[in-house]
């Protein structure tokens, strides 16, 4: 389990709060990596997208931002693979939903998650759309 993030940082109940399932810790570490921006963490520059070297800017493909996203997906752990994926772009807007199978010793598990990019930033809901830790 990992330790549980909101939007305002770690939670803590009495103690801090952990992740209850695998589907909620991969949704929580899959957000983590895509909201990162590369060379930001200081314990791995290779950590995050390079959204400003690779996503934003002329001249930019579809298919190449779902390939870079689809490769950062896959570099989650707990990813077994990618089980569906659509995506759009329109001008400086990004938007793509996903959905992935996570490795897994019980049932298989899946979790969807939509991204938005555009000037704004980066928003990721759930598949409710619910969004998650907007605050990062």
């Amino acid at each position: 389990m990992d330790i549980k993030l909101t939007s305002d940082g770690l939670a803590f109940g009495n103690d801090l709060v952990l992740t209850e399932t695998l589907d909620e810790k991969v949704a929580q570490r899959l957000v983590v990596r895509l909201r990162t921006y590369v060379n930001t963490w200081f314990l791995d520059l290779d950590f995050g997208v390079d959204w400003f070297g690779r996503v934003f800017g002329k001249g930019r493909s579809r298919l190449a931002v779902d390939s870079l996203l689809r490769t950062e997906i896959l570099k989650e752990i707990y990813v077994d693979r990618i089980i569906a994926y659509q995506s759009t772009l329109i001008g400086r807007q990004y938007s793509a939903t996903f959905s992935v199978k996570l490795i897994s010793t019980t049932a298989p598990n899946t979790v969807t998650l939509s991204l938005l990019v555009n000037e704004d930033g980066v928003q990721i809901t759930d598949e409710n759309g619910n969004p998650l830790l907007t605050n990062l």
